[in-house]
């Protein structure tokens, strides 16, 4: 068959990759939104975009942002005054202590999980893991209750995304639109090797053996699959699609963002956000120090890696007038203890771990919480998992209070969690 010919498969696999997501745009954009009820915490402003840095393997407070330069465990990390007076981070983030005056960091993260997967699990859905049910992304809570107001692009989208796309118990439509390699953008959306009459024949054809299909049988999920397709296809003719290019940009841009992936995954983000992309997940591995943590390609690497890409980012969004309307979210699975071992590395540490906001009605230039002279636990302003995924999701504007139903129990987006209000300005 004609729709076979050479090249179909490419343009088959963006459909499948991205029609999923596609579905939710158009299917949200008139939803009688659940999540915003009685109990909606009111606040001055609201974000259009979270952009949320997932860092995989656990981050070092005590080398980072949680900086005790008289603790012994913690010398090797240095101090650096920043933009913040008062507060230092370590010699590690030189262009992040420029951008401390424009960010909340967050000193009192506390977890019992000290597995990969399993924290993972908690920092992204604010429920531990069960073997009965899958608890969606925060990301899939916003595309599903958020209406979307980025036009044909999906309302959530993952950069570097690993193996999950995080609906959990939602439909597929609200799945994450996921991009690989953020220098390569969305490929295989443009046809290149059939005509556009070619094209809309195979479509048609489709349609009907669809329709045919669905009048015998009738189900939702025949009917979402015949959307997903048919909004992968309006993606595909829309002029939106260059916003995944990000070879438009000035080279002075390209340049400050530095060579990474992880430094273009940023500039991307930057430019879904100006589009009013609700959620942009970027994950960044390479965190887990069990050896040598101070070798030259451990830690030093990793964080010359975040602090070039994420100091852009917050710089880019100020100088563009953004950051109002765009929350940026560090987070990680856990923090590393306090104390060097044997092999100079750091194992696993939930008791105590950092994180950073900025944008929106988040506070600008402050610290929240605090941990004893060695880091060893917080003694002041503990959140967990669930409060900051609350403190997003108010943000936002969705309540994080309000119950929702499914396999006949009940859930709520954050959990038992509850916005920590004191990060609002």
């Amino acid at each position: 068959m004609d729709f076979l010919k050479k090249g179909e498969l490419s343009r088959r696999h963006f459909m499948a990759q991205t029609a999923a997501a596609y579905l939710g745009v158009n299917a949200i954009s008139g939803l009688n939104n659940q999540l915003i009820g009685k109990e909606q915490v009111s606040l001055d402003s609201i974000v259009d975009s979270v952009i949320y840095i997932f860092l995989t393997g656990g981050l070092s407070q005590v080398d980072s942002f949680d900086i005790k330069p008289d603790f012994e465990g913690g010398k090797n990390a240095g101090a650096l005054k920043t933009s913040l007076d008062g507060y230092r981070v370590s010699k590690y983030f030189p262009k992040m202590a420029k951008q401390m005056d424009k960010m909340c960091v967050i000193n009192s993260l506390s977890t019992g999980t000290a597995a990969h997967e399993q924290a993972q699990y908690l920092m992204h859905t604010s429920y531990e893991m069960r073997g009965t049910i899958k608890h969606p992304h925060l990301g899939a809570w916003v595309s599903k209750y958020l209406p979307s107001l980025s036009k044909d692009i999906p309302p959530f989208i993952k950069i570097n995304p690993g193996h999950s796309l995080c609906r959990g118990y939602f439909d597929a439509k609200y799945n994450a639109l996921p991009i690989g390699d953020p220098a390569l953008g969305l490929q295989n959306s443009k046809l290149n090797r059939v005509s556009e009459k070619d094209f809309q024949q195979n479509m048609a054809l489709l349609r009907k053996m669809n329709d045919n299909f669905s009048n015998t049988y009738k189900t939702y999920n025949i009917k979402s699959y015949t959307e997903s397709y048919e909004g992968a296809v309006n993606l595909m003719k829309s002029s939106d699609l260059e916003v995944f290019d990000i070879t438009k940009e000035k080279k002075s841009v390209l340049d400050s963002y530095g060579k990474s992936q992880f430094g273009k995954a940023c500039l991307l983000a930057r430019r879904l956000a100006e589009k009013k992309v609700r959620f942009i997940d970027i994950n960044l591995k390479g965190w887990d120090h069990h050896y040598g943590i101070y070798d030259n390609e451990f830690f030093p690497s990793s964080a010359n890696t975040l602090d070039e890409g994420l100091s852009a980012l917050i710089a880019d969004l100020s100088q563009r007038g953004m950051l109002d309307r765009t929350m940026v979210c560090v987070v990680t699975e856990f923090g590393r203890a306090p104390e060097v071992d044997i092999r100079k590395g750091r194992i696993h540490y939930p008791t105590a771990f950092s994180g950073l906001l900025a944008g929106g009605p988040i506070k600008r230039g402050y610290v929240h919480g605090k941990t004893d002279d060695k880091c060893s636990k917080v003694i002041e302003g503990k959140m967990d998992p669930s409060d900051l995924n609350a403190t997003i999701a108010t943000a936002m504007g969705l309540d994080y209070s309000k119950e929702i139903q499914a396999h006949g129990r009940p859930f709520k987006i954050a959990h038992k969690g509850k916005p920590e209000m004191t990060l609002f300005s």
